[in-house]
């Protein structure tokens, strides 16, 4: 059983928890973009970050994209997903 229900997220809202968890993860250094006609970017990061681990880190530029759907009215069946392109 799952300790937060994620299906109860709307697409804003599951936007903005994404787009949280990136800041936590990647760092300061991430812009985020607002709903809207951003590209289908929720957040962009160029530069180091303490990534995959703080003594093995990435370098470079990345896109962040997530994906909240759902079948139906009912938000019983949600796929939940967050992309990295680098």
């Amino acid at each position: 059983m799952p300790k937060y229900n994620l299906n109860a997220l709307g697409h804003e809202e599951f936007e903005r928890l994404c787009q949280s968890l990136v800041q936590i993860i990647i760092g300061s250094g991430v812009k985020v973009y607002g709903m809207g006609r951003d590209g289908s970017r929720e957040a962009t990061f160029k530069g180091k970050a303490p990534y995959p681990s703080k003594e093995e880190q990435w370098d470079g530029g990345w896109i962040f994209r997530d994906f909240l759907i759902c079948s139906g009215n009912a938000k019983t069946s949600c796929i939940v997903r967050l992309f990295i392109i680098l």
